[in-house]
């Protein structure tokens, strides 16, 4: 075997044998990108305000975030946005039609300036046919989707607006490397109302209540939740999950498996 061949094998070989390792718990797009053994790829820009998906139109492939945010949501008879859900960095957004030729009745918003990865069907249908880690991963996210929407449901169905807004507070803020838990950029009180099928006025009389217990703190740039097992411990009376459960939030600052220090901010 010559050097030529062998540096070959190495370039190609080495994503698939990492991957390996850890293969259950990689990401979709790491799997894409080891069984495809590409580098990255194709990308495109969006505009904040740019509709991604809409009902009456086909996604003919499959996108992953790279940076930005992309909201989920549909319309309810009256025109209200019933919100399900928002994506961040390294989440994937996945078209019914394409996955099993259900219609899409949603929506998906870029709500800030987006870079998104292009995964096209063709590539999508070969994957599918013929990656069996690739399928695995893909039932685990989608199987997380539908564990979050339930949670959701669950949340709106039984849950007083409150309880709601300190879960979608909970949801949303990430972990600083120093063991802070905070929420930055802060979302507009619009933006959480409809996260939680709730009224502005109501989130902003919750908010300074929160403040002026000393809960959280608040800045144009961001909102720290100062003592978060009193939010924990509320939900929990709602919930059979420990009030300490720290599964929600993440750590901010460290590596994703893109190389971005942007942390993951989706369900889908």
């Amino acid at each position: 075997m010559t050097n030529n061949t062998i540096l070959e094998y190495k370039r190609t070989a080495m994503p698939t044998a990492a991957l390996a390792l850890d293969d259950l718990r990689a990401s979709l797009r790491e799997v894409v990108l080891a069984e495809l053994k590409l580098p990255s790829l194709p990308r495109k820009r969006v505009a904040a305000g740019t509709l991604v998906m809409r009902p009456e139109s086909e996604l003919e492939c499959v996108y992953f975030v790279v940076d930005g945010r992309i909201r989920l949501y549909r319309l309810a008879p009256s025109g209200e946005e019933v919100f399900q859900g928002e994506l961040g960095p390294g989440d994937c957004l996945k078209c019914p039609k394409i996955l099993f030729q259900h219609e899409c009745h949603g929506f998906a918003e870029a709500i800030v300036d987006t870079t998104l990865e292009v995964l096209s069907k063709p590539l999508f249908d070969q994957l599918r046919r013929d990656s069996m880690l690739f399928n695995q991963i893909l039932v685990r996210e989608l199987s997380d989707q539908m564990a979050d929407l339930d949670r959701r449901l669950y949340e709106y169905s039984v849950m007083p607006m409150r309880s709601r807004l300190h879960a979608e507070l909970l949801r949303i803020s990430r972990r600083r490397r120093d063991g802070a838990l905070i929420i930055s950029p802060p979302p507009t009180h619009q933006d959480l109302a409809r996260r939680i099928g709730s009224q502005r006025e109501a989130v902003t009389k919750d908010l300074r209540q929160l403040e002026r217990d000393g809960v959280i703190t608040r800045s144009r740039a961001v909102i720290r939740i100062v003592r978060e097992e009193v939010l924990r411990r509320e939900i929990a009376e709602w919930n059979d999950e420990p009030a300490l459960d720290c599964r929600l939030p993440r750590l901010i600052g460290t590596l994703d498996r893109h190389g971005s220090g942007s942390p993951a901010e989706g369900i889908w």
